[in-house]
Protein backbone atom coordinates (compact mmCIF):
# COMPACT_ATOMS: atom_id res chain seq x y z
CA UNK A 1 0.00 0.00 0.00
CA UNK A 2 1.34 3.41 -0.95
CA UNK A 3 1.93 6.08 1.67
CA UNK A 4 1.58 8.73 -0.97
CA UNK A 5 -1.56 10.86 -0.91
CA UNK A 6 -2.52 12.69 -4.06
CA UNK A 7 -4.51 15.89 -3.74
CA UNK A 8 -6.36 17.09 -6.79
CA UNK A 9 -7.03 20.80 -6.79
CA UNK A 10 -10.02 22.06 -8.66
CA UNK A 11 -12.98 24.32 -8.45
CA UNK A 12 -14.58 24.07 -5.06
CA UNK A 13 -18.06 22.71 -5.32
CA UNK A 14 -20.74 24.61 -3.49
CA UNK A 15 -24.25 23.39 -3.15
CA UNK A 16 -27.26 25.69 -3.33
CA UNK A 17 -27.36 26.08 0.46
CA UNK A 18 -23.73 27.28 0.53
CA UNK A 19 -24.43 29.77 -2.26
CA UNK A 20 -27.59 31.04 -0.58
CA UNK A 21 -25.85 31.49 2.78
CA UNK A 22 -22.92 33.35 1.22
CA UNK A 23 -25.16 35.64 -0.83
CA UNK A 24 -27.42 36.27 2.16
CA UNK A 25 -24.44 37.29 4.28
CA UNK A 26 -23.19 39.67 1.59
CA UNK A 27 -26.65 41.11 1.07
CA UNK A 28 -27.38 41.48 4.78
CA UNK A 29 -24.06 43.24 5.36
CA UNK A 30 -24.56 45.61 2.43
CA UNK A 31 -28.19 46.46 3.15
CA UNK A 32 -27.69 46.19 6.91
CA UNK A 33 -30.49 43.71 7.47
CA UNK A 34 -31.02 42.98 11.11
CA UNK A 35 -34.55 41.63 11.37
CA UNK A 36 -34.64 37.85 11.36
CA UNK A 37 -37.66 37.76 9.03
CA UNK A 38 -35.86 39.94 6.46
CA UNK A 39 -32.79 37.69 6.59
CA UNK A 40 -34.97 34.57 6.22
CA UNK A 41 -36.73 36.08 3.20
CA UNK A 42 -33.42 37.03 1.58
CA UNK A 43 -32.08 33.51 2.16
CA UNK A 44 -35.23 31.95 0.65
CA UNK A 45 -34.91 34.10 -2.47
CA UNK A 46 -31.21 33.33 -2.92
CA UNK A 47 -31.81 29.62 -2.33
CA UNK A 48 -34.56 29.58 -4.95
CA UNK A 49 -32.29 31.43 -7.39
CA UNK A 50 -29.41 29.01 -6.77
CA UNK A 51 -31.77 26.09 -7.27
CA UNK A 52 -33.00 27.41 -10.63
CA UNK A 53 -29.47 28.24 -11.80
CA UNK A 54 -28.19 24.83 -10.76
CA UNK A 55 -30.74 23.22 -13.06
CA UNK A 56 -30.12 25.62 -15.95
CA UNK A 57 -27.99 24.96 -18.97
CA UNK A 58 -24.84 27.06 -18.53
CA UNK A 59 -24.86 28.08 -22.20
CA UNK A 60 -28.30 29.62 -21.81
CA UNK A 61 -26.99 31.78 -18.96
CA UNK A 62 -24.32 33.39 -21.16
CA UNK A 63 -26.87 35.91 -22.45
CA UNK A 64 -26.83 37.54 -19.01
CA UNK A 65 -23.08 38.20 -19.13
CA UNK A 66 -21.66 41.41 -20.49
CA UNK A 67 -19.79 41.47 -23.79
CA UNK A 68 -16.56 42.20 -21.91
CA UNK A 69 -16.87 39.12 -19.67
CA UNK A 70 -17.82 36.89 -22.61
CA UNK A 71 -14.72 38.03 -24.47
CA UNK A 72 -12.46 37.43 -21.45
CA UNK A 73 -13.86 33.94 -21.08
CA UNK A 74 -13.63 33.33 -24.84
CA UNK A 75 -17.32 32.43 -24.92
CA UNK A 76 -18.23 34.70 -27.81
Amino acid sequence: MSDKIEVVQGISQRNRHDVAVELTKLYADNIMLSELEDIENAYAKFYALANILEQSNTNSLNEFLSEEILNKLNLK
